[in-house]
C-alpha cells in the first residue's frame, strides 16, 4: 500500500466580511419535511420490513418525500453539469461513484497541505468531514430530474416567495429568476420565455421531465447539495452561477468548510480547547463536529457541539449521526441518507472511501485505492 504524497499548493479561500463572519448557516432539517406515518416509516419499525418492494417504498417514503419540499425547477433551455439524480436509476447509473470522486478529489485539493506538513491524520479528517457534510446537508443531492407531475412543480420554492429576509429574497432572484442577475437569453428574449435559471410550473408545459435545484432551509432561501445561504454566499457564489455545476458547488461549499476546518486546527490549543483530549492533542473527531458547528451556526460557533444542553444540541447530533455513517463505511455501513437509499459504490470507490475512514481511526496513511481514484 502506498502513501500519499503531494507538494504543496494553497488553495484559495472564500473570502468573508465581518457582518458574514458573524452569520448563521441555515439548518436543513429533513425531519420536517416528513409526516407521521413517513417518520413511522424512518424509524425502528424499518428493520423488521424485509421485502425488497417493501424496501422500495420506505425508500420513496423518506429521501423521495423530503426532496419533493425541497426542490425548484429547472428552465428547459438552461445548462447543468454534473451527475442528475435519478431515484430509480440511481444506482445502475452509477451516481454514488461520480459523487464520491467529486468530493474527494476537491477535498483533497484544499487539504493536501496537511500531507505535507507531515499530518496526515488532519488530512483525512478533512476529508471524512467532506464526506459528511453534503449527507447532512443535501443528501448528495444537487440536481434531481423527476417525471412531469405537477405534484413535483412547486413555484414557491423556484421564485423564493417565501424566503423571509428581504435581502437575501432578492438575491436568490437576481440570481436564479433572471431578476437582474444572470440571464440565460441575454437583454432580448423575442419568445418571451422565463429568463431565470429556476422558473414557475406554466413554463415546463408540454415538457416529460422536470429538472431540479435542491433550495432548502426552513424558507427555501439556501441553495444546492451544501445549502448556502441566498445571504451569505451571493457574491462569489449565486452572482456568478456557481449553481449549474455540481464540482464548482462542491468546490465552493469545501472551501468555505475548509475555512472552518482549519482556523479550529490551527488555534486549538489557545482558542477552541474543546477539541483537545485529556493529554492536550488535537482530537480529530471534536475537529470535525466543531467545523460543521461553525459552517451550521457561524464561525464563533466551534465549540457548540460540545454543549449537549444548548438549544442546537438537536442539530450538532443530527451531524453527528451522519458522521457516525460516514465513519461506519469501513465496517459494512451504507453509503447515503439512510440504509433504505443507499447509494451503491463500486468496489474501487468504495475501498477509497474505507481507506479514508481507516486511516483516520488507525492513525495511518496506506490509501492506494484512493491514490488510484484521485488519479483516475
Amino acid at each position: 500500500m502506498k502513501k500519499i504524497s503531494h507538494g504543496l499548493i494553497k488553495s484559495s479561500l472564500i473570502g468573508l466580511t465581518l457582518v458574514q463572519a458573524l452569520s448563521s448557516q441555515a439548518y436543513f432539517d429533513k425531519q420536517q419535511y416528513l409526516s407521521e406515518d413517513t417518520l413511522l416509516m424512518t424509524g425502528q419499525t424499518k428493520k423488521s420490513l424485509q421485502t425488497d418492494d417493501i424496501q422500495d417504498k420506505k425508500s420513496r417514503a423518506s429521501i423521495v418525500r423530503i426532496l419533493d419540499n425541497v426542490m425548484a425547477t429547472i428552465n428547459k433551455s438552461a445548462e447543468i453539469y454534473g451527475p442528475i439524480y435519478r431515484h430509480d436509476t440511481r444506482n445502475s447509473e452509477n451516481y454514488g461513484d461520480e459523487i464520491v470522486k467529486i468530493i474527494l478529489k476537491s477535498a483533497h485539493a484544499k487539504a493536501k497541505r496537511y500531507l505535507d506538513e507531515g499530518n496526515p491524520q488532519a488530512y483525512y479528517a478533512f476529508l471524512a468531514l467532506s464526506l459528511t457534510v453534503p449527507n447532512q446537508e443535501g443528501l448528495f443531492v444537487h440536481f434531481r430530474e423527476v417525471d412531469s407531475d405537477r405534484d413535483y412543480c412547486n413555484d414557491e420554492r423556484s421564485t423564493g416567495e417565501n424566503i423571509k429576509s428581504s435581502k437575501a429574497k432578492d438575491q436568490f432572484q437576481a440570481a436564479l429568476n433572471g431578476e437582474g442577475g444572470k440571464k440565460l437569453f441575454g437583454i432580448f428574449n423575442r419568445n418571451k420565455e422565463s429568463e431565470g435559471f429556476l422558473v414557475k410550473c406554466k413554463d415546463l408545459r408540454g415538457e416529460k421531465k422536470y429538472r431540479q435545484l435542491i433550495v432548502g432551509g426552513s424558507d427555501g432561501s439556501d441553495v444546492g447539495m451544501f445549502q448556502l445561504s441566498a445571504l451569505w454566499h451571493f457574491d462569489e457564489f449565486l452572482n456568478k452561477g456557481k449553481y449549474d455545476s455540481v464540482k464548482q458547488t462542491v468546490d465552493y461549499g469545501l472551501n468555505y468548510l475548509r475555512q472552518q476546518f482549519h482556523h479550529g486546527y490551527r488555534n486549538a490549543a489557545t482558542k477552541y480547547t474543546c477539541f483537545l483530549d485529556e493529554n492536550q492533542n488535537i482530537d480529530y473527531f471534536k475537529l470535525i463536529r466543531g467545523s460543521w458547528s461553525a459552517y451550521n451556526g457561524g464561525p464563533s460557533q466551534k465549540c457548540r457541539f460540545a454543549d449537549k444542553e444548548g438549544p442546537y444540541a438537536g442539530h450538532d447530533n443530527g451531524f453527528k449521526k451522519n458522521l457516525d455513517i460516514t465513519l461506519n463505511l469501513n465496517d459494512g455501513g451504507f453509503f447515503g441518507f439512510a440504509s433504505d437509499s443507499t447509494l451503491d459504490l463500486s468496489p474501487a470507490v468504495r475501498a477509497a472511501v474505507e481507506e479514508v475512514v481507516t486511516n483516520l481511526e488507525k492513525k495511518t496513511n496506506s490509501a492506494s485505492a484512493l491514490q488510484s481514484l484521485l488519479d483516475s
